[in-house]
C-alpha cells in the first residue's frame, strides 16, 4: 500500500549524513549457472520520441548481469531499440498517434513472466499510460524500478504507487521528480536532500534514490550518501542506465536487496569516474558509462 504522499520534513543529524563505502560485493556465480540462474529483467521503456532511453536501460541491465533482459516499446521505436540493445528481447506494443504505449498493451503486458521490473525510461506521458501503469504495477509482486516518467506520471494517479504489502518498490527521481511527487519545490528538494529522500521513502514504503550530486539511498529506516560519480554525468541517458543496472543486481544474489541497490548508485558512479579519467567531463556520454561499467563492477567482486 502507499501512504500518504504529504511532505513531512525529517531532521538529519551530521551523523546520518556519512559517505557510502563500497556497499557490498558481488557473490560469485556458481560454476553450472545458466541464464535462468540469474532472472529476467522485464523493462516497459521508450516511445517514439526516446526510444533510446530504452536501450541505454537495457544494455545497463544486461552490463548488470540478468540472465534475460525483455524490453516492451511502442512499435515505432522497436527498430532503434533492436538496434541498441541487439542481445536483448524486444516486444512490440500498441501505441498511440504519438507513438507511446497505449492502454491496450495491458494484456500483453500481463501475460510477461518476470522476475524483476524497470518502468519509464523514455515512456512519455499521457492518460493513457497513466491508467495502464495505474492497472498494472499495483498488480505486480516483483521488484520494480520506477524511473523517469513512471515517477511523474504517479504524480497525476498515486495508484501507481500501490504495490503489495511484500513487494519491493524502488524510485529513483531526480530532485525535480521529487518534487512533484511530494507536492514541494525542487528548491525544497535540494535545500535538504536527505530529508526529503526520507519523506519521500517513509510516505511510498519504497526505497528511494534521490539522483545527483551525492546521490541519497534512503529505505525509510536507513540512509547513506553515496560518493562516485563526477559533474559529467549531467547528461540525457545516464539514469536510464542506472535503472536497468538496479533492476539487474537485485537479482544477482545479494541477500539485503538495499544493498544492491546501493551497489548499484555505487558502481554506475564508479564508472562514470573510470570513463572521466579517459575522456574528462565534458565529453562524457553515457555510451562510456555503459563501456565502463565492466571495470567498475570488476572492483565490485564480479
Amino acid at each position: 500500500m502507499v501512504r500518504d504522499l504529504g511532505y513531512h520534513p525529517v531532521m538529519a543529524s551530521t551523523q546520518d549524513r556519512f559517505d557510502l563505502p563500497p556497499p557490498c560485493r558481488l557473490p560469485p556465480r556458481p560454476l553450472a549457472a545458466h541464464k535462468g540462474s540469474f532472472g529476467k529483467v522485464v523493462l516497459l521503456a521508450g516511445s517514439r520520441r526516446y526510444a533510446g532511453a530504452a536501450a541505454l536501460a537495457a544494455a545497463g541491465a544486461g552490463r548488470g548481469g540478468a540472465g534475460l533482459v525483455v524490453v516492451g516499446t511502442p512499435s515505432s521505436a522497436v527498430p532503434i531499440v533492436r538496434h541498441g540493445a541487439p542481445s536483448r528481447i524486444v516486444r512490440s506494443l500498441p501505441e498511440d498517434s504519438e507513438g507511446r504505449v497505449a492502454f491496450p498493451a495491458l494484456r500483453l503486458l500481463r501475460s510477461l513472466e518476470a522476475n524483476a521490473l524497470v518502468v519509464g525510461p523514455g515512456l512519455d506521458q499521457s492518460d493513457g499510460l497513466t491508467a495502464l501503469l495505474a492497472r498494472w504495477l499495483p498488480e505486480r509482486p516483483e521488484p520494480a524500478v520506477l524511473d523517469a516518467d513512471a515517477l511523474n506520471l504517479a504524480a497525476r494517479d498515486r495508484r501507481i504507487l500501490e504495490h503489495p504489502s511484500d513487494a519491493l518498490r524502488v524510485l529513483t527521481p531526480h530532485p525535480g521528480e521529487a518534487a512533484r511527487l511530494l507536492g514541494m519545490t525542487t528548491e525544497d528538494v535540494q535545500s535538504d536532500r536527505p530529508a526529503a529522500a526520507r519523506a519521500l521513502a517513509s510516505s511510498t514504503g519504497a526505497v528511494v534514490v534521490l539522483k545527483g550530486h551525492r546521490t541519497v539511498v534512503d529505505d525509510g529506516h536507513r540512509r547513506w550518501t553515496n560518493v562516485t560519480g563526477n559533474p559529467g554525468m549531467a547528461t540525457g541517458g545516464m539514469g536510464d542506465i542506472l535503472a536497468g543496472l538496479i533492476g539487474a543486481l537485485l537479482l544477482q544474489g545479494i541477500p539485503d536487496a538495499v544493498e544492491a541497490v546501493r551497489l548499484a548508485v555505487h558502481v554506475h558512479g564508479r564508472a562514470a569516474d573510470l570513463a572521466r579519467d579517459r575522456v574528462g567531463e565534458t565529453a562524457l556520454l553515457p555510451e562510456d558509462v555503459l563501456t565502463h561499467l565492466p571495470h567498475a563492477l570488476l572492483e565490485a567482486g564480479a
